[in-house]
Order: structure tokens, then C-alpha cells, then sequence
């Protein structure tokens, strides 16, 4: 999956099957995309390598449950945040301080 972000995306590289997120920033997993991305270095974009999988509607209904904190991002976010801060800053987004947890288990 890659996400991309670019003033003249639409000049620049193929937008093969790529889901909108929101101006100028898609996302996709199609290889002709990556194809595109490698002949345009100019051209903002990350890759995310990785692997889920959900059975038809499990993603959604877990989404509805609350089983899932889901917020909104930016492009900024997604590509000018180190990637070893991304997640402290997300947690810290929604008022949860991570050095309030104990890295050790209990027993009940």
C-alpha cells in the first residue's frame, strides 16, 4: 500500500485503483502504481508494507462496535512525522500519555 500526496499528482504519476482520501492524497496497493511512483521520484509518496485480513464487513462491524480508535489524519501527518514518533503522537492526539502504562502484566 502506498499513500501519496502531490500538488500535480494527477500529471505526475497513474492513479491505478486508488482510493481518494482526500485532496491530492490517494492510496493504493495496485503494483502499476508503484511502477508510476519509481519513474517519478518528485513525487511525494511512503510505502507501507504489511499484512490484514477480515472476512466481508468484519473490518466494518469492529469499526461500529468501537473495537477500533479510528481519528482523521493529514498528509502532513502521514509524511512529515518521523515514523518512529507516529505512533506516540496518535496515542497523544486523543489525551492518552503511553508513560501511564505499565509494560509489566498483573494477575487477577
Amino acid at each position: 500500500m502506498y499513500a501519496s500526496v502531490n500538488d500535480s499528482i494527477f500529471s505526475t504519476i497513474e492513479l491505478y485503483e486508488s482510493v481518494k482520501l482526500s485532496d491530492n492524497f490517494y492510496l493504493s496497493s495496485d503494483k502499476k502504481a508503484f511502477k508510476s511512483i519509481a519513474e517519478n521520484p518528485d513525487n511525494k509518496s511512503r510505502f507501507f508494507l504489511g499484512h490484514s485480513g477480515w472476512s466481508n464487513g468484519q473490518l466494518e462491524s469492529e469499526i461500529e462496535n468501537g473495537d477500533w480508535i479510528v481519528q482523521e489524519t493529514s498528509p502532513e501527518f502521514i509524511f512529515d512525522v518521523p515514523e518512529d514518533k507516529m505512533w506516540i503522537m496518535a496515542l497523544q492526539s486523543f489525551g492518552i500519555e503511553i508513560s501511564n502504562f505499565s509494560t509489566f502484566g498483573g494477575k487477577a
